[in-house]
C-alpha cells in the first residue's frame, strides 16, 4: 500500500520539498487559506509554484490537511523511520544523489517532507476508508477472488476440473495460466479492468465459491478460471482499503470532506476562483 499510495502523492511532496525555489511577492505573511488552526500565507504559496497557483493551493491544502489530522506519534515515527531505512538500503550508494536531484536539500528534509509526510496520508487515508467502509463497498462492491486466464479453452477447461478434483488453485495457476494471472489473492471492484463479463459473473456471487464453469470473454477470446475467496468486505479490509488507494474519486473525496471539516477558507479572490474551477468538490 505504501508505495502506491506515495504515488498518488508524490506531486505533493516534491513541491513541499523545492524551499530554494522562492519568489518575491508582497505581502508574504499575508494568509491565503486556513484549514482548522493552521495557515498557508502568501510567500508560501507562490514561493512555491507561482505559475501554477491552482495546483500549489490544492496541494499545499492537502499537506496542511494531513498535518492538522494525523499528528506525528511515536508509532508513525517508528513506521517512517523503518521505511527511510529501507528506502537507503535499497538505493545503496545513490540515495543521496536522488533525494538531492529531485530537489530535497538533505536526509533530514526528505524524512520530514517526504517519508514521515508519506506516513501520515496513508494514516489519514486509512482512517477514512474504516469511517466511510460501508459506504465505498456499496459503490465499488469489492470481492476477493483468484482468477487464470487463458487463450484456450480446453486449457482452461483442464485447469477447472483440476481444482474441482482438490489440487491448489495457486499451483494449477502457476502451473499453465497466462504470465500476469498467477491466482494470487486479489481485490476487484467495479472499477477493475478486467472484461465485463468477467466482474458480471463475480458480482452475481453471493459467497465464497469456485465458479464451475470456464467464463469466456468473446471480445477478446480469453478464457478465465475464478474463485470467489470473499463477499464480505469485514473479511478483506485491509485488502480493501490497499485497493482503493489506486482510486483518485476517494482520494479527491478524502480531502474535500476534510477541508470542508476543517473550516477551509480561501482569502484570495484568485486563488479561490482557480480553486473552484478546478477543484469544485472542494466547495459546498
Amino acid at each position: 500500500m505504501k508505495k502506491l499510495l506515495s504515488i498518488s502523492l508524490v506531486a505533493l511532496l516534491l513541491l513541499t520539498s523545492c524551499g530554494n525555489k522562492v519568489a518575491q511577492v508582497s505581502n508574504k505573511n499575508e494568509t491565503v487559506i486556513t484549514v482548522g488552526d493552521k495557515n498557508i500565507t502568501k510567500g508560501e504559496l507562490y514561493g512555491y509554484m507561482s505559475a501554477y497557483v491552482s495546483s500549489a493551493s490544492y496541494l499545499k491544502l492537502r499537506k496542511l490537511i494531513v498535518e492538522h489530522y494525523v499528528p506525528i506519534t511515536a508509532e508513525l515515527e517508528k513506521e517512517a523511520q523503518e521505511n527511510l531505512e529501507q528506502e537507503k538500503k535499497e538505493l545503496g550508494d545513490s540515495f543521496l544523489a536522488t533525494i538531492l536531484e529531485i530537489g530535497y536539500k538533505d536526509e533530514a528534509d526528505y524524512y520530514q517532507n517526504a517519508v514521515l509526510q508519506t506516513v501520515r496520508a496513508i494514516e489519514m487515508f486509512k482512517q477514512y476508508i474504516k469511517t466511510n467502509l460501508t459506504t465505498l463497498a456499496d459503490d465499488y462492491k469489492p470481492y476477493q477472488i483468484r482468477l487464470m486466464q487463458f487463450d484456450s479453452e480446453s486449457k482452461a477447461t483442464s485447469a477447472l476440473d483440476q481444482v474441482k478434483d482438490g489440487q491448489d488453485f495457486e499451483a494449477v495457476a502457476k502451473e499453465h495460466s497466462n504470465l500476469f494471472y498467477q491466482g494470487l489473492k486479489e481485490v476487484v471492484v467495479r472499477t477493475t479492468n478486467y472484461p465485463k463479463v468477467v466482474l458480471e459473473t463475480i458480482t452475481e456471487q453471493t459467497g465464497p465459491t469456485l465458479i464451475q464453469k470456464v467464463i469466456t470473454d468473446e471480445v477478446t477470446k480469453k478464457y478465465y478460471v475464478i474463485q470467489v475467496i470473499a463477499t464480505d468486505v469485514t473479511k478483506f479490509e485491509a485488502e480493501f482499503i490497499e485497493r482503493l488507494q489506486i482510486e483518485e474519486q476517494v482520494i479527491n473525496d478524502l480531502y474535500a470532506e476534510y477541508a470542508k471539516a476543517g473550516k477551509f477558507t480561501v482569502y484570495d479572490i484568485n486563488v479561490l476562483e482557480t480553486l473552484q474551477d478546478n477543484y469544485p468538490d472542494l466547495f459546498e
